[in-house]
């Protein structure tokens, strides 16, 4: 009742600063804000964030339909979080702009707005349309102390608007698609009820602002009844970050997904604390928890606080941590710039093991696990004190839907469950031993196939495809019939080696027409129903031939492919092998429309239209040489001396590289001495973005670092800032263009080939597993560009 009152209170005043705001009384300032949200009302349409958990204040009307609103919760550091009720019985019909004014999160790009949903019922949220979404700039306060304090080079201010029509009499808006204290508590006690001897509520700790808006910190216990004292803890959390709701709906799903597997509960106890940041969700915030007076001061960051353990949450949960000694912890994040998942970890042979059964259950991208922020993250800290041998930081996806999910609320708690067998499956072979989880995965024990044989068996058609004609030498003017199909398979988990190929084909004959490089062919024997290829080398954790076959009826020309040691007998292999599910190769060939023969007929015309050939193409590439003319810096006493300044406000090395490539092909093409001259200055420059001053940092010298806005580490746009982490792709995409300079007639000082050397030497001091390379400095997952090296 107290915490009622409150919220009444407080949206008096709100609502009087938004009116004097929206009637031209002075520019609105973040210090007026105060948690309980704001109810007003214009041209009979009425905004509430007074609801439970609302987010959204300093509501104005631009013009007529065009209403703006903000985000940010007082002195916050972000904000990309609203939730609120529009009530328009009059205006059902209407299309109006909502504009939300302080938006910050790098990137400020339109896909990234896709999880903004709205609903017309409260509990099914529809997201917005792209269509209906345009970034514009943001509209400051008009204090300048404040403007000018707010956002930083990684989270740069931004508006957004969306347009909405109202179609229902009451509806509600939201991004991204709210979770509120309440649903928590109904799910607990509908849980509570349905299973009375497996889950036990309980509170295990109080915010700073508990006692006022009345939500606890909150933990369900699953586990079967009887004695618990034997099993081994699996401990989810989520909501560290108040606005990253996928990772809270995630953890719901991974609840009913333990609710649906008994005998995992005769195993294992399960602990669930769905929201941390208790406070950050009552109040809408966007990411992290109230100081003692909300809105002054920015608030701690939850999920940097383990270590110290300086705030009431963090203080709550680990005693809970410590006496449950969990086999395996995560805690549930996610974040609105990836388009594949991440997982923060230690490596090591458990931590693969979850990845490979991860990334076999949950219909999602992921990529390798990285080690960031160990000293200071819940899953480092617990990997330091011994508490958990597994524990992991897990940024579900939230801008990404699961295949066959309307909603995204419906993929993050199928994300959820999909983790949850995934995790299950791995502690499984974790715990009986490294024996079952090699014959689990069919992957030897030893770095040499022949010393513990590995046996992978392939369904043909789910690897094989018929590329398009020109891909094969055919002549490019007309779409041509061919019969050459193409088998490739990533992602081997095997040692680099020599391998047996065994290849079941579908077409008869006494032998099959095989290259392992489209060009050179030869018949292979086929005995016994197979084909076998001997010797055939797998390095880079790659399978990939070609087959000539004809007279198919559209079906691929193999219907099983098995790849095992040279040493073991075929009958050994086909009996053992394990079948590689990991994906299913598709070229999606049928959606590219340009390929069916009318439509490759009109673009072709289109490519030969005023005698498009050699002599444009050339016109084109003068255009990039002349472009990066303008570009380069040519001024000596310039930090940049020699670099091209982007469009992107940066003096990129790779920029550099590539240049200096164009540069050495119009030198040896015109014999200029002023583009040798610039191709040198453009290499020399490059070099400059690499860490050459530490030879006994493995993980840094060597490599080259990115001039990015801090999505890699630490952002730099300038020199003079420090160089920032070294990763894969610029140290490879650099190294080769160097290298191309070098073939192409622009000879390297004796200090080039040091730092090739030393390029080089960094890919193989990063070598996360045979044939695969850290994507960046301090990374544990694979870089494929990398690769090329």
């Amino acid at each position: 009742m107290c915490a009622r009152k409150q919220i009444i209170s407080v949206c008096a005043v709100s609502l009087g600063c938004a009116a004097a705001s929206a009637a031209g009384g002075g520019p609105w300032s973040y210090e007026d804000w105060e948690p309980g949200g704001e109810r007003v009302t214009f041209d009979g349409i009425t905004f509430d964030s007074t609801i439970h958990c609302g987010a959204g204040h300093d509501f104005v009307k631009v013009r007529d339909g065009h209403y703006r609103f903000r985000s940010r919760t007082g002195k916050r550091l972000y904000a990309w979080h609203f939730y609120f009720k529009i009530e328009c019985p009059e205006a059902v019909g209407r299309t109006i702009t909502l504009e939300v004014a302080d938006f910050n999160h790098g990137g400020r790009e339109p896909w990234q707005e896709q999880a903004n949903v709205y609903s017309t019922d409260g509990e099914i949220w529809r997201a917005v349309a792209p269509e209906d979404v345009e970034i514009v700039p943001w509209t400051p306060t008009g204090y300048p102390e404040i403007d000018e304090a707010y956002g930083d080079r990684g989270h740069i201010p931004y508006g957004v608007q969306f347009r909405l029509e109202l179609s229902h009499p009451v509806m509600w808006f939201a991004g991204p698609t709210p979770y509120t204290l309440e649903r928590r508590d109904v799910l607990f006690k509908r849980l509570a009820a349905e299973h009375p001897d497996c889950v036990e509520v309980s509170t295990v700790g109080h915010s700073q602002h508990s006692a006022a808006h009345g939500y606890p910190i909150r933990m369900a216990r699953i586990t079967a009844p009887g004695d618990a004292s034997g099993r081994a803890g699996v401990f989810v959390m989520a909501g560290e970050h108040c606005a990253e709701t996928a990772g809270i709906y995630a953890c719901e799903g991974w609840i009913e997904e333990v609710l649906a597997h008994p005998d995992w509960m005769d195993e294992y106890v399960f602990y669930f604390v769905p929201i941390v940041n208790v406070d950050g969700v009552c109040y809408g915030a966007t990411y992290y928890n109230m100081g003692e007076t909300p809105g002054q001061g920015p608030g701690t960051n939850l999920s940097r606080d383990w270590a110290q353990r300086t705030q009431p949450e963090t203080q709550a949960l680990w005693p809970v941590l410590v006496a449950a000694k969990p086999a395996f912890f995560a805690s549930l994040h996610n974040g609105r710039h990836r388009r594949s998942m991440e997982m923060h970890g230690a490596p090591g042979p458990g931590t693969d093991e979850l990845l490979r059964q991860w990334r076999r259950e949950v219909g999602l991208g992921i990529e390798g696990c990285r080690a960031h922020a160990a000293d200071k993250t819940c899953w480092g800290v617990l990997n330091a004190e011994g508490v958990t041998p597994l524990a992991y930081t897990i940024e579900t996806l939230l801008l990404v839907k699961q295949e066959g999910c309307e909603t995204f609320q419906e993929s993050y708690m199928e994300t959820g469950r999909q983790l949850a067998r995934g995790t299950m499956n791995a502690l499984a072979n974790l715990k009986n031993g490294p024996s079952a989880l090699q014959e689990a995965e069919g992957m030897p024990s030893q770095s040499s196939p022949s010393e513990s044989p590995v046996a992978l068996r392939f369904e043909g058609d789910a690897f094989t495809a018929q590329l398009p004609w020109f891909y094969h030498g055919l002549p490019f003017d007309k779409v041509q019939r061919h019969d050459i199909f193409s088998f490739e398979v990533n992602g081997l988990e095997i040692p680099p080696g020599d391998y047996t190929v065994a290849l079941a084909p579908r077409c008869e004959g006494d032998a099959l027409s095989v290259s392992l490089d489209g060009i050179d062919w030869a018949g292979v024997p086929i005995e016994d129903g197979r084909a076998e290829l001997h010797d055939v080398s797998i390095r880079n954790r790659m399978l990939s031939f070609y087959i000539k076959a004809g007279g198919l009826d559209g079906r691929g020309p193999l219907e099983s492919v098995w790849v095992y040691a040279p040493d073991v007998p075929f009958s050994d292999a086909r009996e053992r092998a394990a079948a590689f599910e990991a994906y299913r190769r598709d070229i999606r060939a049928a959606d590219r429309e340009i390929l069916a023969p009318a439509n490759w007929d009109a673009f072709y015309a289109v490519l030969q239209r005023d005698g498009f050939g050699k002599a444009q193409l050339r016109a084109m590439f003068n255009d990039i040489v002349d472009w990066c003319k303008r570009r380069q810096v040519l001024d000596p006493d310039n930090i940049h001396y020699g670099a091209l300044y982007s469009e992107e406000d940066k003096y990129d090395f790779r920029d550099a590289a590539a240049a200096a490539v164009c540069f050495t092909y119009a030198w040896r093409d015109t014999g200029d001495e002023d583009y040798r001259r610039r191709a040198q200055l453009a290499r020399d420059y490059c070099f400059r973005g690499q860490h050459m001053d530490d030879s006994g940092n493995r993980e840094r010298y060597g490599g080259f670092c990115q001039m990015v806005h801090g999505a890699w580490g630490k952002g730099m746009q300038r020199l003079d800032e420090g160089l920032g982490n070294a990763t894969g792709v610029e140290t490879g995409v650099i190294t080769n263009l160097v290298i191309k300079t070098f073939e192409l007639g622009l000879e390297p000082s004796a200090a080039d080939l040091e730092r090739v050397r030393a390029a080089a030497q960094w890919m193989l001091n990063n070598e996360c597993s045979p044939g695969t390379f850290r994507h960046h400095q301090g990374a544990s997952h694979d870089c494929q560009n990398s690769n090329a090296l």
